[in-house]
């Protein structure tokens, strides 16, 4: 493939960064490793505090390809459009600060891209930067109603920004939304919906790392509210334009709100007019969450969240402080 510097070619790389020292280096590292070498890297420094914000401007003088946007705290869409505003090349990759990708994703995404005429090219994640396992990947061309349906029902991937090389064009009408959680499954199936065809390997090319202080992986918080309106906003447009993706849209749905019950059984404070939405959304879906493919515990907790609210919490809470004994 050729690595001319034209920007038609160029891939714009953006980084957001938010108190993350530990880790913003090796993420930094592997996008200048990368054996595809016409990138543009705009990393944006979400009013850091903790010593990132010097590391991102040290990469300054290293590479003629980075760029450094120090902005206030904004969260993550905000940093994400910023970086979309100004980015320059063809296509789009996302790489969240803590995460990173392998040397060869550009190259293999683009590729694909080109060789399956795809405006979206998604690539495999690898979680906690677990060892790599030896495995043939394969390579899958998918319409728009596959590619969600699939997504939805994370049987290849899911709805996450990372992992996807995007043609920019794709965003000429779309931003994340700022100021609230679920930004990727805001705008995940509305750019699925704008392709003629997507590509997928199986080869998993981007590390992503689950930290647990991170707000998606603590406990239950006030900014999780809006999921339920983010996830009927997808629901309603996908009746409309792909009848048959709506059942993996409410299984997926109702997973997460049996999620959020869990969270919220092991905090002290009372969401009780969210738990009463969230259970109201389970029963309605609960028959065909039973019988899709997600964990029988997940099935068995909805089951019991139907039944007894009240019962289904003290319980999840007694066993999950119960099984701290044998894991500790």
């Amino acid at each position: 493939m050729s690595n001319n510097g034209c920007k038609e070619e160029m891939i714009s790389i953006i980084v957001p960064v938010f108190n993350i020292k530990e880790y913003i280096s090796e993420c930094i590292d592997s996008i200048l490793h990368q054996t595809y070498r016409n990138l543009e890297v705009i990393i944006i420094d979400d009013g850091s505090s903790d010593g990132s914000s010097d590391i991102c401007d040290n990469y300054l003088n290293t590479d003629h390809r980075i760029k450094v946007i120090h902005q206030k705290n904004s969260g993550l869409s905000a940093a994400r459009n910023c970086g979309i505003n100004i980015s320059e090349g063809g296509y789009l990759l996302f790489v969240d600060g803590d995460d990173k990708i392998d040397n060869n994703m550009c190259e293999l995404l683009l590729k694909n891209m080109h060789m399956y005429h795809a405006d979206i090219s998604i690539c495999n994640l690898y979680n906690n930067l677990q060892d790599k396992e030896k495995q043939k990947s394969k390579i899958f061309k998918l319409t728009p109603q596959k590619a969600i349906k699939d997504m939805l029902s994370e049987k290849f991937f899911n709805v996450s920004a990372c992992g996807k090389l995007y043609k920019k064009e794709l965003f000429q009408k779309i931003r994340f939304p700022e100021g609230v959680l679920f930004e990727d499954l805001a705008t995940s199936y509305r750019l699925l919906d704008l392709c003629n065809s997507i590509v997928f390997t199986s080869k998993p090319l981007y590390f992503y790392r689950t930290r647990y202080g991170s707000i998606m992986n603590s406990s239950f918080q006030n900014e999780k509210i809006v999921f339920l309106d983010i996830s009927n906003e997808m629901i309603q447009f996908l009746k409309i334009h792909y009848p048959d993706t709506v059942s993996a849209a409410y299984n997926r749905s109702t997973r997460y709100c049996i999620s959020f019950i869990k969270e919220i059984a092991m905090t002290d404070i009372s969401y009780k007019d969210y738990e009463n939405k969230l259970r109201k959304f389970i029963s309605s879906h609960l028959f065909a969450y039973l019988k899709s493919d997600y964990k029988f515990s997940s099935k068995l907790f909805g089951f019991a969240i139907v039944i007894n609210l009240t019962a289904a919490k003290i319980a999840y809470k007694f066993i999950s402080n119960f099984s701290k004994y044998f894991t500790a």
